[in-house]
């Protein structure tokens, strides 16, 4: 299942609602790929993450690897985010 982008523009609540119904389909052993800017909601939930700048891939791995691998690129989250 492709989800797009589902907690943009969700409170803080609404994302952990967000959360919690991923967790619920994955329990169910669906396959996810996610694709979102809100890292508070993905980090906890991802298995693994690929980071892209403008297209190119930068940061790939399990969290929190990608937030090592982005910072020694020389991004950081507050410049991607």
């Amino acid at each position: 299942m492709l989800l797009d982008e589902m907690m943009a523009g969700q409170n803080v609540q609404e994302v952990r609602d967000t959360t919690d119904l991923i967790l619920k389909l994955r329990g169910l052993g669906k396959t996810l790929v996610l694709v979102e800017h809100v890292m508070e909601g993905i980090m906890p939930i991802a298995d693994r993450m690929i980071v892209l700048d403008y297209g190119v891939k930068i940061a790939e791995g399990r969290p929190p690897m990608s937030f090592k691998t982005i910072r020694s690129s020389g991004l950081f989250w507050n410049q991607i985010c």
